[in-house]
């Protein structure tokens, strides 16, 4: 049987694009505040395949039910 989950909340984004940066985005782990500010430009840029970014999470996904085959 497969187990359902429910996503967790991203706390931040651990900045990893090694240098590069997008102008007016600050090229290091961003505060929840500063990723609400960021969001659509970030968004944008990884679209073109650009991650800069990754989120992290201080909890792991929670089990809701299981799912039946």
């Amino acid at each position: 049987m497969a187990k359902k989950t429910e996503a967790a909340t991203p706390t931040s984004w651990r900045y990893v694009g090694n240098g590069v940066f997008i102008p007016g985005v600050p090229a290091r782990d961003l505060t929840p505040a500063e990723m609400q500010e960021h969001a659509d430009t970030i968004k944008g840029q990884s679209d073109l395949g650009v991650a800069l970014y990754e989120t992290v999470y201080t909890e792991q996904p929670t089990v809701v039910a299981e799912e039946q085959s």
